[in-house]
């Protein structure tokens, strides 16, 4: 349990009497409204309480809902339809917060990292631990003057030690709980008190469950083999806007290979996103938007909310894969006497001649000779490794051809298909009429 200090109520009238107002002028020498972050932007919003100074808002939302630049008239805001500037804190992708709280008693109060340079003792810049739930660094306000340090303890840890008042402010979910210190001035800060709270207004989205569904080896074998790509779209209160999708063979993604964006989505919580990224052929050179043979690659996501909050760059468990060494072989044949293909009506006894038509890659994807092969004919005869094998059938009926190429690196694709065999020819012989 935190036990609050005796408050000195002596600096109340101090600083009460530093009125800022919003109306776009100056609060501070070189901090205006062209300096504050907009709070459309911004997703922490709520007030915390302080008995030395009173209310502080983390969000110009807070006292201006409709975002029309005036005041609203709510409790710890200026009287209803005073001009106000956007303000905001944010708790970024990287944990880090930045932006500025207002108190009408003592002015900004700055979360970005210039403005907590020199920080009293530890990490300056005021972060949250996803870990232990607590956020640590500093806060300081701007209107500094007078003699007072102006600094905003987060955690009691930023001295290294917690001793006898063992503060921190924590997030549960999206509320933030707990005490910060501000010295003499602000005293106790509390973040979630009975009226008001701080809180995560519009938590960014998150990209989930990200895997690769490589293509299957007879996707390899035939044109248009293609790498998936799925991610799960998760937010609690918005639905999915837009995501972007790069791959490229340099993890810092400077010229991305495959570079996707798609907007005006409507996606639900949960719903699953899926890209296909085709791998080049033979004849085409490498080229945007698909994938080259025997590459490494980084992949990376982010994803928007309805809200136009967004994930940041999201990457997998295994952020890398590689593709094959080279293409798979083209298994492929021809039958005589056909000039189709095999499954024409041949007959009984008639010798067919089986040609070879495959190609191989070497490692440049350039053609070069196949390693082996073999033919099965579906009437129980042996395989036949020949090249360009010939076959009898002795009976009727329709008979399965599975015909399997390897190339010299061991890749092995096969082609199935099917020959009639119907009634053997008449056999007659010219008799010269008596």
């Amino acid at each position: 349990m935190i036990i609050k200090p005796k408050i000195i109520f002596s600096f109340i009238a101090i600083f009460i009497s530093i009125f800022f107002i919003f109306n776009g002028l100056n609060f501070r020498s070189g901090i205006n409204k062209t300096d504050v972050k907009a709070a459309v932007t911004d997703n922490v919003a709520g007030y915390a309480w302080s008995e030395n100074i009173g209310w502080i808002s983390f969000n110009s939302v807070n006292c201006d809902a409709n975002n029309d630049g005036k005041s609203e008239g709510a409790v710890g805001c200026p009287a209803a339809g005073t001009n106000m500037v956007a303000y905001g804190v944010n708790l970024n992708t990287d944990n880090t917060l930045s932006g500025y709280a207002w108190s009408e008693n003592i002015g900004w109060i700055s979360f970005n990292p210039a403005a907590v340079i020199g920080c009293p003792a530890g990490t300056c810049q005021p972060r949250y631990n996803s870990g232990t739930g607590e956020f640590l660094g500093w806060a300081r306000a701007l209107a500094n003057g007078g003699g007072w340090d102006g600094w905003i303890s987060l955690n009691c840890l930023n001295g290294g030690v917690c001793a006898t008042s063992n503060y921190k402010v924590s997030k549960t979910g999206s509320n933030f709980i707990g005490y910060a210190w501000g010295g003499d001035v602000a005293g106790w800060i509390k973040f979630n008190p009975a009226f008001g709270g701080v809180y995560l207004a519009n938590a960014p989205p998150v990209a989930a469950n990200l895997s690769i569904t490589p293509p299957t080896v007879t996707a390899l074998c035939t044109s248009g083999a293609a790498y998936g790509f799925q991610w799960t779209f998760s937010d609690s209160g918005d639905t999915e806007s837009k995501f972007q999708l790069q791959i490229d063979n340099d993890s810092n993604f400077l010229t991305p290979t495959v570079d996707r964006t798609f907007s005006g989505l409507t996606n639900a919580d949960g719903s699953v996103n899926t890209q296909s990224v085709l791998l080049t052929s033979a004849a085409d050179a490498p080229s945007a938007d698909k994938l080259s043979y025997n590459t490494t690659y980084y992949w990376r996501v982010q994803v928007w909310d309805s809200s136009e909050a967004f994930s940041g760059w999201i990457t997998p468990a295994a952020p890398l894969f590689t593709t094959p060494i080279h293409m798979y072989p083209t298994a492929d044949y021809i039958c005589s006497p056909s000039t189709t293909s095999c499954p024409v009506n041949h007959s009984q006894f008639e010798p067919i001649s089986f040609t070879d038509r495959s190609i191989c890659y070497d490692n440049n994807n350039n053609s070069t000779p196949c390693a082996s092969r073999s033919w099965s004919f579906g009437d129980g005869s042996p395989l036949s490794t020949l090249s360009n094998p010939k076959h009898t059938y002795t009976a009727q009926g329709n008979f399965a051809l599975g015909f399997t190429m390897t190339d010299p690196g061991g890749f092995t694709c096969t082609k199935n298909s099917s020959i009639n065999i119907g009634v053997a020819s008449p056999k007659w012989k010219e008799v010269i009429p008596k």
